[in-house]
Order: structure tokens, then sequence, then C-alpha cells
């Protein structure tokens, strides 16, 4: 049996903003950006 699966258009927008860094592709994105940012600033202290 082959069981061939397609993407829908937004699970392909969702995983090129993933894989890619996409541009205009925020909304697709899961990074926590406020724990992005402490992480940033505690390593610079």
């Amino acid at each position: 049996m082959n069981d061939k699966r397609s993407m829908t258009y937004n699970e392909v927008k969702r995983y090129l903003a993933k894989t890619t860094g996409g541009h205009h592709t925020k909304q697709y994105s899961d990074t926590n950006v406020a724990q992005v940012k402490q992480e940033i600033h505690s390593k610079q202290r």
C-alpha cells in the first residue's frame, strides 16, 4: 500500500517558516520571543 500524504498550503508555510527562517512567517513561528531575549540578556552579564 502506498500512503502518500500531501501537505496543505498552511502546513507548507508553517514548515518553511520553521526550517528556512522564512520572511513574513511570524504567525507560524513557535519561538518564545520573551524567553530568547531573557537568554540573550543573561549571557551578556
